[in-house]
């Protein structure tokens, strides 16, 4: 499949009342997550690394140890036999997400500010620094 088809396979799963599972046994960070987290799919994903500070966020699904097959299993179960639980997990992860640094406008947002704080910071530091004080302790520029 093509990268462009990919979101494509995270619609039809959800259209379709599934879940995400990423059960890797070590995840860094976790952009399925969040790619199934933007498609409104509730999840269910290891409890090593990237997906515990994710779903600290996004709260759209269960964290298992990825050695525990009866844990994994449950937590599907858990989220697939029960509509309530499944319609919440789904609204509340997009709504998190959405409002969150994990999706690419409010990073984008928050990364810009941070460009701009730094580069009035410096402009300031430049300004005070091209001061030359005299004798009689006037300014000149």
């Amino acid at each position: 499949h093509s990268h462009s088809e990919i979101p494509c396979y995270y619609a039809w799963a959800a259209r379709r009342r599934g879940l995400f599972a990423n059960v890797a046994l070590h995840e860094p960070f976790g952009l399925t997550i969040l790619e199934a987290t933007a498609a409104s799919l509730p999840l269910v994903a290891t409890n090593e690394g990237g997906p515990v500070d994710i779903l600290k966020v996004t709260e759209n699904g269960i964290l298992v140890n990825p050695l525990d097959c009866r844990a994994i299993g449950n937590a599907m179960e858990r989220i697939l036999s029960c509509s309530e639980t499944y319609e919440t997990l789904s609204r509340r992860g997009y709504a998190n997400w959405k409002e969150s640094c994990f999706n690419w406008e409010s990073h984008a947002d928050a990364y810009v500010f941070q460009v701009w704080k730094h580069i009035s910071s410096r402009s300031r530091a430049r300004s005070r620094s091209s001061s030359v004080s005299t004798l009689d302790n006037t300014l000149r520029q």
